[in-house]
């Protein structure tokens, strides 16, 4: 199965997103900057003149006194707001967004969508550059939206807010995952639940057709599994490499939901393209726990597959599945 999408555990987020996704502390969002008194004369003499000079040294305290002696946050199209955000000066960016400034339209296609990204698990960050009308469904060079990174590594509240100010539900990152096989791998039911309850499809599938379904058996993810099914989640559909959810669940060796997806009426003989069962998949990968359930919940070991081979064949490196299998061994496997 192939999970190379950032998205599903990749290498690459710590490159996209520099290491550092906490944002801004919330605490540190000022009401109005300190008391620039404190500054003295020679402060004053030497403070920025004009708005653009003050957000660009991250002054807010002169930020503050210019935007009060009605200085236009939009003067110059956005490109203020533009570079309180991308400089990531939150309190800054506070001021101005509190002053009715935004982001110009002119400077929209070159705020990098990294700096939405960056705020994904520091919520008051991210309503305060939502607020500056930044693109909530821009993409990073890899495809991804805010939203798709919110559901793999942000907090639920996160993926509620992005959602509220308009983010795709339906869209995919570069490798063809969407929001609802990010949520079902990461096995967090209330992103799954946001993420479906906003219109998200229980069975979109990936550029490897796989299902959402299919990376929730993988990962192990009972509850997952079970809002799937509930969800009406195809149980047959097979991805391009053959596999269904069964096929899934067995390469895990998650019995607990071998047995779920049995009892949802999961075919537990429906062969892949080559023949595999889920039965000669567990003895292929010496799931001995996953062997002795499959062939309780009447898995045939009989079934040969296209190349010919039957189950017992396909334990030739376990021996004693092989035993389980001739009906030699009273041995409890795990």
């Amino acid at each position: 199965m192939d999970l190379r999408s950032p998205l599903l555990g990749g290498d690459l987020e710590e490159e996209l997103l520099g290491g550092d996704l906490t944002g801004a502390s919330s605490d540190r969002l000022p009401v109005k900057p300190a008391d620039s008194s404190r500054r003295g004369a020679l402060g004053r003499l030497l403070a920025p003149r004009s708005l653009t000079a003050a957000v660009a040294s991250a002054d807010a305290s002169q930020v503050f006194r210019l935007l009060a002696g009605r200085a236009d946050p939009n003067k110059h199209g956005g490109r203020v707001v533009a570079s309180a955000l991308c400089s990531r000066h939150w309190e800054v960016l506070a001021l101005l967004v509190a002053h009715g400034g935004v982001i110009g339209q002119d400077d929209l296609s070159g705020i990098s969508p990294v700096v939405l990204l960056r705020c994904v698990r520091e919520e008051s960050c991210l309503e305060l550059v939502l607020r500056a009308r930044v693109d909530v469904n821009g993409r990073d060079r890899l495809g991804a939206t805010p939203l798709l990174w919110a559901v793999a590594r942000g907090p639920p509240g996160a993926v509620r807010t992005l959602l509220l100010h308009g983010a795709d539900v339906s869209t995919r990152d570069g490798s063809g995952v969407g929001a609802v096989a990010a949520a079902a791998f990461r096995g967090d039911i209330s992103v799954l639940q946001a993420v479906l309850g906003a219109g998200g499809s229980v069975n979109a599938l990936d550029r490897l057709r796989q299902s959402p379904l299919h990376f929730a058996c993988l990962e192990g993810h009972l509850e997952v599994v079970q809002l799937l099914l509930a969800a009406q989640a195809d149980l047959s559909h097979r991805s391009r490499w053959g596999g269904d959810a069964l096929y899934c669940a067995t390469e895990g060796n998650h019995r607990p939901i071998l047995e779920s997806l049995v009892a949802a009426r999961s075919d537990v003989n429906g062969p892949s393209p080559d023949g595999l069962t889920a039965l000669h998949v567990a003895c292929d990968r010496g799931h001995g726990g996953s062997v002795q359930l499959l062939l309780a919940l009447r898995a045939q070991p009989g079934i040969r597959t296209k190349a010919g081979a039957r189950a017992v064949d396909r334990a030739r490196n376990f021996p004693l599945i092989q035993e389980l299998l001739t009906g030699c061994s009273g041995h409890q496997l795990p």
